[in-house]
């Protein structure tokens, strides 16, 4: 439930939201799905009692899928920036890695909380939006070798190789959350240019 003025969501309720799913994930990370009970997010969030959230949520459920959307939606807006401002199909591939990992670097609570909700089988995600940064990061590479930049590769396996590794990252994060990521992203920039990149005549010929 959320107060609206004449059948709109006030600001006074879109901030209590906001409040209590910055509270849900800093409860998350810090504790874990389980244990991120109402009343552990309630003083979190410095909210009086746990019937504030009832009034803005349906249910646990609903509360920890608003998690998921706003940090899947931070994240996807971030890479998706970086992504369209590139200048070629290479670049394209680097904002990819750069961004995402550069995301989970700098919101290590955002990425501790999905991780979490993801091993707790709270994460639903569609099989369409699953499948839509590999989809998306295949067309990339696509356009790469028709531009002579990418080598003859199968770009949904390598767009697949590239999203794996980059969740890999995630899962590092939740298994050890202080690792140091300084320079992680541009190494795995380098390594999929590698990969990916068509070798020079004068490799070949070597």
């Amino acid at each position: 439930m959320q107060v609206t003025e004449g059948g709109r969501v006030t600001d006074a309720a879109i901030a209590r939201r906001s409040q209590i799913i910055q509270a849900t994930i800093e409860a998350i990370a810090d504790v874990g799905y389980q244990r991120a009970s109402f009343v552990v997010i309630a003083k979190r969030a410095r909210i009086s009692s746990t019937r504030l959230i009832s009034y803005h949520f349906v249910d646990r459920d609903d509360l920890m899928a608003q998690v998921a959307v706003q940090v899947i939606g931070e994240l996807g807006a971030a890479v998706q920036a970086r992504v369209q401002a590139a200048d070629s199909p290479r670049e394209a591939v680097a904002g990819y890695v750069e961004a995402n990992v550069e995301y989970m670097d700098s919101h290590r609570p955002q990425i501790r909380a999905l991780t979490s909700l993801l091993f707790a089988g709270a994460l639903a995600v569609p099989a369409d939006q699953a499948s839509a940064g590999v989809d998306a990061l295949a067309a990339i590479i696509t356009a790469g070798q028709r531009a002579g930049q990418f080598d003859d590769v199968d770009p949904s396996v390598a767009a697949t190789i590239v999203q794996r590794t980059v969740e890999g990252v995630a899962l590092q994060l939740r298994d050890h959350p202080d690792v140091d990521l300084t320079g992680h992203a541009q190494k795995l920039v380098r390594f999929f240019d590698a990969a990916l990149t068509r070798p020079s005549s004068d490799l070949v010929s070597r």
